[in-house]
């Protein structure tokens, strides 16, 4: 309900699936009440994705790049979220070698 209420030009579906783009992303990372919301795992899994996406996926890459898509990897399985990485989006950022 509160992803309704605080996105509410996105359709249930796509609450349902957890399917959003940047700008829906980037206003839950701005959003100080959304992570109130959350479990302890999904929180740290939240975290793990907003150190990805300032950290690594944002015009710079820091030095531990590779832990932290491993911990945003273990993050998702941690909640049962199974996710491929696309080599192809990976390979652009970084030598990413499975």
């Amino acid at each position: 309900m509160y992803l309704k209420s605080k996105l509410p030009r996105i359709s249930d579906a796509k609450i349902k699936e957890g399917v959003f783009v940047g700008p829906q992303t980037r206003e839950l990372i701005q959003d100080v009440k959304f992570e109130d919301q959350l479990s302890e795992v999904e929180k740290a899994t939240w975290k793990s994705l907003i150190n990805v996406t300032t950290n690594f996926l944002a015009n710079h890459k820091t030095e531990n790049s590779h832990d932290m898509v491993d911990d945003l990897v273990q993050s998702y399985s941690a909640v049962g979220c199974h996710m491929t990485l696309q080599v192809r989006f990976v390979d652009g950022h970084f030598d990413f070698s499975p």
